[in-house]
C-alpha cells in the first residue's frame, strides 16, 4: 500500500529503515533540543482530557456497582487539580510567552 501511494521516496526510506530493531550507528542528534515548554504548550489538552475520561469512568462504574451517584473524594480532587493546572496552563500558552521556545 505505501510503496503504490509514495512509490519511490518510500522504497529509499524503507530500505534504510529496519523493520524492527534499531540502528543504533545511524542515529542522529536530531537539530532542536528537548524542551519541556513545548511539550506543556502542545499536551495540555490531551492531559486534562485524560484526567476528565478516567474521572467520568470512576463514576460510571461506581454508579453501576452502587447504583447511587457518589462522588470520591480522591477523584473529587484530582479533577479539581487537573482543571486548575489546565485553566492555569491554557492562561499561560495564550496570554504569555513563557511557553513559548525559540525556533518551534
Amino acid at each position: 500500500f505505501l510503496s503504490g501511494k509514495f512509490g519511490e521516496i518510500y522504497m529509499n526510506w524503507a530500505s534504510k529503515t529496519p523493520a524492527f530493531f534499531p540502528r543504533h550507528l545511524r542515529w542522529q542528534q536530531p537539530d532542536l533540543p528537548f524542551s519541556w515548554r513545548n511539550v506543556i504548550r502542545r499536551e495540555y489538552h490531551g492531559f486534562y482530557g485524560l484526567i476528565v475520561a478516567m474521572t467520568v469512568m470512576e463514576h460510571i462504574g461506581e454508579f453501576v456497582l452502587n447504583r447511587a451517584f457518589l462522588i470520591d473524594k480522591t477523584w473529587a480532587w484530582i479533577f479539581i487539580v487537573g482543571t486548575v493546572m489546565y485553566l492555569f496552563i491554557r492562561f499561560l500558552a495564550k496570554c504569555t510567552k513563557i511557553l513559548s521556545v525559540e525556533g518551534r
